[in-house]
């Protein structure tokens, strides 16, 4: 398994396309201007830096730009990669208003149905990580796995769009000691999409912490939910506190 070293003004997707399956893509400190898309597994993280005495800590993170997400992980991702110790961040190119749905994507849908691939590009515009496919351009056996958070800082999502957004039937995303913060929702599960937080933080969100949509699942272990709620079947529930094994579920709230 080869190692690929990324320097700030380099392009992590370049790399990550020259990569092979099992390899590791570091990234060095700096800002990274980009739109990832994560389609193998690889294990994408923030390279170890020598310490360097009185030094800040070195600042490592993707910046994508007008609302699209900083990270989409599809296909083969799903089966083992990894992104560690990065902070994802989203900024507007202009006071940018958020995606629109069209009355097609505001149809309520019922647990177990499919999702078109318009559905799908819609997910990606309104989310700074994307995880899944569920009707996109990615299917089969490809979309079963199970992918890595860890460590990573989210944030900067607008008012109407999600941090990070679980998607798509034998989708399963694992976070740990991550941070969500801000958007409208900090996390959503739809699609049959399951995702397992452990010591996480989701904070200041502005419609709620955690939706759980269509047949989506979602277990929050030892975390701090200080956002709003957390919503499933209907029900909010405020959590002020560390949780430990709060489970929730679909369908649409």
């Amino acid at each position: 398994m080869a190692v690929h070293r990324v320097s700030c003004g380099t392009s992590i997707s370049a790399t990550i396309c020259r990569a092979a399956e099992g390899d590791t893509v570091e990234l060095e400190p700096g800002v990274y201007t980009e739109n990832v898309l994560v389609d193998k597994r690889v294990h994408l993280c923030a390279a170890v830096m020598p310490p360097v005495e009185h030094a800040q800590p070195p600042r490592f993170e993707i910046q994508s730009t007008g609302g699209m997400p900083a990270v989409v992980v599809s296909g083969a991702a799903l089966k083992g990669g990894s992104l560690s110790g990065v902070t994802l961040s989203v900024t507007w190119e202009a006071p940018a208003a958020a995606p629109r749905r069209s009355k097609r994507a505001e149809t309520r849908q019922e647990p177990g149905e499919g999702r078109s691939a318009g559905d799908a590009e819609e997910e990606r515009a309104a989310c700074v990580v994307w995880c899944g496919g569920g009707g996109g351009s990615v299917h089969g056996d490809s979309m079963e796995g199970r992918f890595e958070i860890r460590g990573c800082t989210v944030r900067g999502a607008g008012e109407r769009m999600t941090g990070v957004h679980v998607s798509g039937a034998f989708v399963s995303v694992a976070m740990t000691e991550a941070t969500l913060r801000g958007g409208g929702w900090g996390l959503r599960c739809s699609g049959g999409g399951s995702v397992e937080c452990a010591s996480c933080v989701i904070t200041e969100c502005v419609m709620g912490g955690c939706s759980v949509e269509a047949g989506g699942h979602a277990s929050l272990t030892q975390c701090d939910v200080v956002a709003n709620a957390v919503w499933t079947d209907a029900t909010s529930v405020e959590i002020r506190e560390r949780v430990s094994e709060y489970e929730i579920s679909g369908p649409w709230p």
